[in-house]
Parts: structure tokens; sequence; C-alpha cells
């Protein structure tokens, strides 16, 4: 199967990192001010608003993508939601 994601989509007041509109999915790759306190609060919220939407995530830290140029797991939690 061949999906389209939107890179730097907006949707409602947000901008995310990755959209795909047939699977109703974001997928988010954190970059290290994520794990920030008052950061993690904000990106809780805002996930939430969304999923509200119905909306899925995926979350990655900038690490796991940069591992090899790749995510293996995050590639494991992709294939499952497909």
């Amino acid at each position: 199967m061949n999906y389209t994601f939107n890179r730097q989509k907006p949707l409602d007041r947000y901008i995310v990192d990755f959209y795909c509109k047939p699977l109703n999915l974001v997928i988010e790759i954190d970059g290290f001010y994520h794990f920030e306190t008052e950061q993690k609060i904000k990106d809780k919220e805002r996930q939430q608003m969304l999923e509200k939407m119905g909306l899925n995530f995926l979350r990655f830290s900038e690490q796991e993508i940069r591992k090899d140029g790749r995510c293996a797991e995050g590639h494991r939690e992709l294939h499952y939601c497909l």
C-alpha cells in the first residue's frame, strides 16, 4: 500500500510534522526541547486535542530517527498501523 504524507501540515491551530489523511495518522519527531517539562505539558495537551479529532499519533525522538538513518522500532509500529 502506498500512502501520501503531508509534511508540516496545519491541523486545527497546530502544525504537525507528518500527516496521512487516509489513516488519520500524525507522526511527530521530537527534538531535544520536547523533553523539557513545560514543552512536555504543551505536547500532551496538543496531542489530546488532536486525538479528540480522531487522529492517531506516533511519536519518536529525533535521536531514534537519526540512528542509522532509520527507526527500526518506529518501522514496526508504523507497519502495525498500516
